[in-house]
């Protein structure tokens, strides 16, 4: 008797380990869509954010392209959240609007990044779950040359003509002196709670 009663709980004992194992591993995968969902959707807001402003540097330089970011940018992050039915933003310790400040959660995420970057080391996309059951979803963004137009050091890549532009958009600008490959920010995305 007292081998079938180890026999039973043996099982029983394999079949919670197996039940939580498969748990994690269900877990895990929802982790790893909501990361590479996180990637497509920042990379498509980039991509229609970045093709209408290299339009604009083109057509008139960073005296069209700063107005063009002013009146556009947070419609069409917006319009790219309503079609994915998630929250984004991009916000940075260094911001152009203050409307992108980030919250004290994202503060500390932004620390975290540049203090990898400061290591050496790259900064990667990560996932934070919420206390309401959702999940945030955040990547680095990185100064790349083309950046430096608007985000530059003034006098060098930016010209006094076109900060004047930014400063009459945004009085309380702080994101430039940025150097290519320094965190300019991040996306954080917010996915809405999983069922």
């Amino acid at each position: 008797m007292a081998k079938l009663y180890s026999f039973f709980l043996a099982i029983t004992l394999v079949g919670l380990v197996a039940c939580s194992n498969n748990d994690k591993q269900t877990s895990q995968t929802s982790d790893n869509e909501l990361k590479v969902k996180g990637k497509e959707i920042a990379q498509q807001t980039l991509g229609a954010l970045s093709k209408e402003l290299k339009q604009a540097l083109q057509q008139g330089g960073v005296g069209k392209a700063v107005p063009y970011c002013n009146v556009n940018a947070l419609p069409l992050t917006d319009s790219m959240a309503k079609i994915h039915k998630v929250s984004i933003r991009r916000t940075s310790l260094k911001t152009r609007n203050p409307k992108n400040s980030p919250s004290n959660q994202e503060k500390q995420i932004l620390g975290e990044y540049q203090q990898l970057l400061a290591e050496g080391k790259k900064p990667m996309p990560r996932l934070t779950s919420l206390s309401d059951g959702r999940t945030l979803f955040n990547a680095p963004i990185l100064i790349k040359p083309l950046c430096l137009n608007c985000h530059g050091k003034v006098g060098a890549q930016i010209t006094e003509k076109n900060y004047e532009v930014i400063k009459g958009l945004y009085p309380k600008d702080q994101a430039i002196n940025y150097k290519v490959a320094e965190l300019r920010g991040m996306w954080s995305i917010v996915f809405e709670k999983r069922e």
